[in-house]
């Protein structure tokens, strides 16, 4: 998985972002679920306090996946509008 996740001893969420697969992060559809995976886990957390989101790489993420916008172009706006919002709302969970 590209992501993945732990709570400390003090509450602290990580959410490190580390894909094996490639040299660089990029943004594309396993990414931005194992992603989503990993926040819904840690927000349903009691023990976690505060989540922090981080790289394994220098780079934290170097753009979107050129393959996942070139599907893009093929969607519905709708479903395409559907998953920014899905983001957004999880970003603003945190």
């Amino acid at each position: 998985s590209p992501i993945r996740s732990e709570v400390d001893s003090d509450g602290v969420g990580l959410i490190t972002w580390e894909d094996p697969n490639r040299p660089m992060n990029v943004l594309n559809e396993a990414a931005l679920t194992a992603f989503d995976e990993h926040l819904q886990r840690l927000l349903a957390d009691v023990h976690c306090k505060g989540i922090v989101i981080t790289s394994g790489r220098k780079e934290f993420v170097v753009g979107a996946d050129i393959s996942m916008l070139v599907k893009m172009r093929e969607m519905p706006v709708e479903q395409i509008l559907a998953g920014a919002q899905k983001i957004s709302f999880a970003f603003r969970a945190m």
